[in-house]
């Protein structure tokens, strides 16, 4: 019981301290833009000292008056090998996972949107097509935002 309780304040002492966190639409299995520089945005305590590492390169910013944070990541070309984005404050660190380097599309719309690829007209010849890993969607509702890959039918509620 006593385990609980240290692993629970030690939770809620970090919490509380404003330990390091990405803004929300950053996110396991996200895609950033190819070739152009990355920025990186998120929260900790203020004034604090946040290293943030994409891959194999880090950089080290500061958190303003507010804690508000803004790392600039060189840019990188397109890869399919995923890599991690860690930002760390000295309190607690922030670690996302799978990301990829390639293509970012924006697509916006009403509810066309959300017309599932299954029953579109060409779908028998299309969604054969699909069957990469490599295709990732930024879904936005209203209370949330969430990344999910795209890999066929059977895997994603979008298509």
């Amino acid at each position: 019981m006593s385990l609980l309780r240290s692993t629970l304040a030690l939770a809620l002492s970090a919490f509380a301290a404003g330990a390091a966190e990405f803004d929300p639409w950053f996110g396991d299995g996200m895609v950033l833009q190819r070739d152009r520089p990355i920025v990186v945005r998120g929260l900790a305590r203020p004034g604090a000292a946040v290293l943030v590492r994409l891959g194999d390169v880090a950089v080290g910013v500061d958190a303003d008056a507010s804690g508000r944070w803004l790392a600039r990541l060189p840019a990188r070309p397109a890869a399919t090998r995923p890599v991690e984005l860690e930002a760390k404050d000295g309190v607690a660190d922030a670690k996302l996972t799978n990301i990829l380097i390639g293509d970012v599309w924006l697509a916006a719309g009403q509810s066309n949107m959300e017309f599932p690829l299954r029953r579109e007209a060409h779908a028998a010849e299309e969604l054969p097509r699909l069957k990469t890993l490599w295709r990732r969607l930024l879904v936005f509702r209203r209370s949330q935002c969430q990344w999910m890959i795209a890999a066929s039918c059977k895997h994603s509620i979008v298509i």
